[in-house]
Formats: C-alpha cells, structure tokens, sequence
C-alpha cells in the first residue's frame, strides 16, 4: 500500500509505504506491539522519515510501515496513524512504543481503538540521566537506573513494586 500527497503546487507532502508482505508478517508472525519512531533523512530536501516496526521471533526489527514526510508534526503523525490503520485493517488492540519528544496531542487511540501506549525504556532512562546527572553522584545514579531497569521487566506488578517502593 502506498499513498502521496502533494502540495498544490504538486510539490512533495507526504508518503506512505508498507509493504504486502511486511502487514501479513506483521499480522501473523508479530505480537500486537509497533514502535514509532522518527529521524532525519539527510539530503537536499530536509524530509523525515516516520516508522512503525515489530519484533519478530527472533526479537529482531520487523518493519511495517514508514513515511516520508515534509516536517515531523502533530498533524503528519496523525496522518500516519490513520494510513497505518488502513493498511493493517485489525480490530485487535495494539500496544505502541514511542519516544518521549514524539508528542501526540491527539491520543493513539482515538485512532486504534482500545490501543495502549507507552514510552520506550531506553529514552526514559536517558531523560532520567539527563535529569537526575547534576544532583546525584555517579554511583547513586546508577542504582536508581539498575532499579527502574528492574521494575520496567518485572513481569509482574509486585515484583516492579520491589525494586521501586
């Protein structure tokens, strides 16, 4: 599936791909979890590049869907979902992963409904560096790292309330 929009000068707008194969994939190999990211295509025409990717059954990065698009945005990332629902066409909720800066004022799930969303664990334990870096030593910051590490894969809730109460 691949949809272009253009401006009305029919410059470029946005693009969206993914791929017959990758949709089965991901709906008969994958479980029901997308990590949406964004980075920078570095060329002349300063686009971005949205994407939405799985794990496999090895753990390894499925990709599903990606966008080309002019300028990273509320807008552009509503535009997205909305072309990722129509190419997955599933009623099943779905769990997605994103980064923190990636904000959407428009909440996931009034696009997936009954859709959860979290945050990915590696950019929280950055922020958290970020964060906690001028008032705690180094020894001190990373117990409080190797805690919420453990509280994040505790597999249980009162397993995570171990390392965090």
């Amino acid at each position: 599936m691949a949809t272009l929009v253009t401006g009305e000068d029919l410059s470029f707008h946005l693009l969206f791909v993914s791929l017959q194969a990758s949709l089965h994939g991901f709906k008969n190999g994958c479980r029901p979890l997308l990590f949406l990211d964004t980075m920078t295509i570095k060329s002349k025409y300063q686009s971005e590049l949205l994407t939405a990717t799985a794990l496999d059954g090895n753990e390894g990065i499925f990709p599903v869907a990606f966008a080309v698009v002019d300028i990273v945005n509320d807008d552009n990332w509503h535009w997205f979902l909305v072309q990722l629902k129509s190419a997955l066409s599933i009623f099943q909720p779905v769990t997605f992963v994103a980064d923190r800066r990636i904000g959407f004022k428009r909440p996931i799930s009034m696009i997936f409904k009954n859709s959860h969303h979290g945050y990915c664990l590696h950019r929280l334990i950055e922020g958290l560096k970020g964060d906690l870096n001028v008032s705690c030593s180094e020894e001190v910051l990373q117990v409080i790292i190797t805690h919420f590490y453990d509280a994040a894969r505790a597999t249980a809730l009162d397993n995570s309330y171990c390392y965090i109460g």
